[in-house]
């Protein structure tokens, strides 16, 4: 079993529904998906539903999508998880979260991050193009939101049922590197 993103629980939450939040993964050999998991919770009576799903960086389109996950109504947050099933090929993705939902309204979804460091190229958020029909994810390309993703490290990650890990900046150095390269790196310092 390997995870690829961020395991840990961030401080703040943020919401996003109808909009993507987004974190870069990287899968340095290919895959087995078993999961797609994020710290999230609603602010009302009910979640409409969100999705999950991995994206090609180049030009955005959706490489695998998740099951659907609605009905929920946890207000204090918790790990939930999304279905995703198949193969995955080395590469970098986005992995995403996509929700439908009002803001502000009694079906606000909200996942856990950080503010970290402004770095676009780890994390990113999306407003849709207006087409899209849910629970498809097929249009959910949209604008960038460059104001607000990049310093929004959100609690989200691919597990998987075979080799690899790493892929993320919260990855301990171990697994990142291997327990040989650590070893080195102990004995060098």
């Amino acid at each position: 079993m390997a995870n690829y993103g961020r395991t840990t629980i961030g401080a703040s939450w943020l919401e996003f529904e109808f909009r993507r939040r987004s974190r870069k993964i990287t899968i340095s050999t290919d895959e087995t998906m078993v999961k797609i998991l994020a710290y999230v919770r609603t602010q009302g009576t009910a979640s409409n539903g969100t999705k999950a799903c991995l994206l090609n960086p180049v030009n955005q389109a959706i490489v695998h999508e998740s099951s659907l996950l609605s009905g929920f109504t946890d207000t204090s947050g918790a790990w939930r998880e999304w279905t995703i099933t198949g193969t995955i090929t080395a590469a970098d993705y986005w992995l995403v979260l996509a929700a439908d939902g009002i803001a502000g309204g009694g079906n606000t979804i909200q996942v856990a991050y950080d503010t970290v460091s402004s770095d676009s190229s780890l994390y990113q958020s999306w407003f849709p193009d207006g087409t899209a029909t849910w629970p498809s994810l097929g249009s959910f390309v949209g604008t960038e939101d460059a104001a607000a993703g990049y310093t929004q490290d959100i609690s989200l990650y691919l597990e998987t049922s075979s080799g690899g890990g790493g892929g993320g900046p919260n990855v301990p150095l171990a697994r990142r590197f291997g327990p040989q390269s650590f070893q080195r790196i102990l004995v060098n310092l």
